[in-house]
């Protein structure tokens, strides 16, 4: 049985293709080599986006969100939101970092109810929004503003800048 991927993964997929092909010259020639050597190449960001979702569906998570920013050393810091594949009622979701190829592991030790990613906020550094929720808000209508959190690669370990609603 063939399992169909959502539309944002085959959208982040394509973009990543498209960002390979333009790497290529004429004739599909490789184009010189950028002066700037530090960074990944397209087709290694590529291969390490693929990579990625792999690891992300392995974890019984579907993807959602695909967001990519320079981090140190070259490698490209991914954040992969995604929603627990057997989740009910959607609200079972973890952004999933990655340097590059190599996994660094989740935003919050338990899945959140909901989020987004929102964008980069610097080198090596992505914001996820979450949703906030009131003491007795139904998970259907939070109440309260949603909260931007700021997940930081320090060479080392991804540091965010506060703690998640609910966590």
């Amino acid at each position: 049985m063939h399992r169909l991927l959502p539309r944002s993964v085959l959208l982040a997929a394509g973009a990543a293709l498209s960002l390979a092909a333009f790497a290529l010259g004429p004739g599909g020639t490789r184009a010189a080599a950028p002066a700037v050597v530090q960074q990944a190449s397209p087709s290694a960001e590529v291969n390490a986006i693929k990579g990625d979702l792999d690891t992300v569906l392995a974890q019984g998570y579907e993807p959602f969100q695909v967001q990519v920013n320079v981090g140190t050393g070259g490698a490209p810091l991914i954040a992969i939101s995604g929603t627990a594949i057997q989740s009910a009622d959607g609200y079972n979701q973890w952004v999933f970092f990655f340097l590059g190829d190599t996994y660094l592991g989740t935003d919050t030790a338990t899945p959140s109810f909901g989020l987004q990613i929102v964008g980069n906020a610097g080198p090596g550094a992505i914001n996820v929004q979450y949703t906030a929720y009131g003491p007795n808000d139904p998970l259907c209508c939070p109440s309260l503003p949603p909260v931007v959190i700021t997940y930081t690669w320090d060479g080392s370990e991804l540091v965010p800048n506060g703690t998640p609603p609910g966590h």
